[in-house]
């Protein structure tokens, strides 16, 4: 199956996407390579595509969208989080400097280890 939705544990399932429709999402999303060409000279090798998918594409939209659903839920209460397209925006307020700068990393911390765990960041 197609890395991020596997590996993450996320399931296409769980969004109602089974059968047919759901064969055709992991078959649009596999088995797709890509090369650098700078200057009509090839400046890679192909290689298998294994996370995202093909820019400007209809389903990729929805498909992002599906993907970063549960985002909002990781962001603790206090704090709001506004999601429009693909931009994420984080609302922190504090009247108290010092509770500000603990709710703010919380939050940080929060978004680092949701984007790692699923796949869309890699951590050195």
């Amino acid at each position: 199956m197609y890395e991020p939705f596997n590996s993450s544990g996320k399931n296409l399932n769980f969004f109602g996407i089974e059968g047919k429709f759901k064969s055709l999402i992991i078959s649009y999303l596999t088995g797709r390579y890509q090369k650098v060409t700078l200057n009509n000279d090839s400046s890679s090798t192909w290689e298998l595509i294994k996370q995202g998918v093909p820019q400007g594409s209809v389903l990729g939209p929805l498909l992002f969208l599906l993907y970063i659903n549960d985002l909002s839920k990781i962001i603790p209460n206090y704090n709001s989080i506004v999601l429009f397209a693909d931009d994420i925006n984080i609302l922190v307020t504090d009247s108290n400097e010092e509770d500000f700068n603990s709710n703010i990393n919380q939050s940080l911390n929060s978004l680092i280890t949701w984007f790692s765990s699923n796949l869309l960041t890699k951590l050195s």
